[in-house]
């Protein structure tokens, strides 16, 4: 098997897997001038000489971290279907950096971090053989670091995991997770719980829960949970199935965090007690009856920075995304009335093409308002809802005119 290649850019800007001083490709370009100028002495040349040695130091002292850290890439890695080793590398880091929060660690506690998880890996029987590299003393050949790296990356590309059963109680264990993470973020506590196995291994995946919920749901904006909510309200009506009812109770808890009062809304949205779920126990915040619940047609990433506002409800949709969810609903049902939603508001400024083609057909409703939400003369304003009276509510084009209602 050829030598693993390394990139120390990755690792520390990408990854903080190592720390970003001194950077690397200032590294490298030190190492080119020493290298170019030979035993010729030139200005500069003492700070260059020092910045390699403090890297290579810096390295020396690292070597094992690295060497766990690639090790524990290469086995979360093997859970994709498919890429190459280096993609499931990449994708392993990336897991392990998203996860365990790599950026907000010093070396010593990323070194102990992974050190607990290579040894949950070793309990598992394809894992069993995998060792951490030793630190590599001063002025020593790096062979036996190489040889070990070599050995582990080898099994980690031709071991048998996850098999179908292990995927399922991985999975299983990823959902429980996300519900206790949920439980705590609806009742306002911050501990968002220790990371697991499974966590990994849905992150480097890109599997469900983690595809749809972050670890730290209090950063997830309107669209991430206008998302969650879509995603279930989907999955809920494309067939049986415990999936499909953990989603739909997912959705249900979505819809109560950006605002809305899940109790008026319509029956067929309603979720019973029956058929347990990971999510029953999970709590569903006070309604705050606010006096406009809006459904929000996206045209832009200004929603994108949003965080939800339970004092104004607004559930965030692209026209695309309002009519998949409309066309999975019982017949002779809607979205905005099942929520329900007194305002339709689309987001301005929008893209320009999206000005003449973006079509949202409503019914006619006497208590449906119609308006935008974007900027205003005096910059960006994301407390106010700007309405507009519409003149065919049937259907609906933009541009639409702007009026502004206090």
């Amino acid at each position: 098997m050829t030598a693993p290649v390394i990139d120390f850019t990755a690792l520390s800007a990408r990854h903080h897997i190592l720390p970003t001083t001194p950077a690397w490709p200032s590294v490298q370009e030190a190492m080119q001038r020493l290298e170019s100028h030979g035993d010729h002495e030139y200005k500069g040349q003492k700070a260059d000489a020092g910045l390699v040695d403090e890297f290579a130091e810096l390295l020396r002292h690292d070597s094992r971290l690295i060497g766990v850290a690639l090790t524990c890439a290469a086995a979360l890695g093997r859970a994709l279907e498919s890429g190459s080793r280096t993609e499931r590398i990449e994708r392993g880091l990336a897991a392990l950096n998203a996860v365990y929060r790599l950026e907000a660690l010093n070396q010593k506690e990323k070194t102990t971090t992974l050190n607990r998880l290579l040894a949950e890996l070793n309990a598992i029987d394809a894992w069993k053989e995998l060792k951490a590299p030793a630190r590599l003393p001063r002025r020593a050949i790096a062979d036996n670091w190489k040889s070990t790296l070599h050995e582990n990356l080898e099994l980690a590309s031709t071991a048998g995991w996850p098999n179908h059963q292990e995927w399922q109680s991985l999975s299983a264990a990823a959902w429980q997770s996300a519900a206790e993470r949920l439980s705590n973020f609806v009742t306002g506590r911050t501990d968002t719980g220790k990371p697991t196995l499974a966590d990994l291994v849905t992150h480097a995946t890109n599997a469900l829960p983690a595809s749809l919920l972050k670890l730290d749901l209090g950063s997830m904006t309107i669209v991430d949970w206008s998302k969650v909510f879509l995603s279930g309200l989907v999955r809920a009506y494309s067939g049986p199935g415990t999936r499909n009812r953990i989603s739909k109770r997912l959705a249900h808890r979505a819809l109560a965090i950006l605002g809305f009062n899940v109790s008026e809304t319509a029956e067929w949205l309603q979720v019973g007690s029956a058929d347990p779920s990971p999510f029953d126990g999970v709590g569903v915040p006070a309604p705050t009856h606010a006096p406009i619940c809006a459904l929000v047609i996206r045209t832009g990433p200004l929603l994108t920075q949003w965080l939800p506002d339970r004092e104004r409800p607004i559930l965030a949709l692209t026209a695309a995304e309002f009519a998949s969810a409309n066309e999975q609903l019982p017949k002779g049902q809607s979205l905005f009335h099942a929520l329900p939603v007194q305002l339709i508001a689309f987001e301005l400024p929008a893209e320009p093409h999206l000005l003449t083609t973006t079509k949202v057909v409503v019914r006619k409703s006497p208590s449906l308002q119609l308006g935008y939400i974007g900027e205003t003369d005096a910059g960006m304003d994301p407390t106010s809802i700007h309405i507009i009276a519409p003149k065919k509510p049937e259907d609906i084009f933009l541009p639409l005119r702007r009026m502004t209602v206090v």
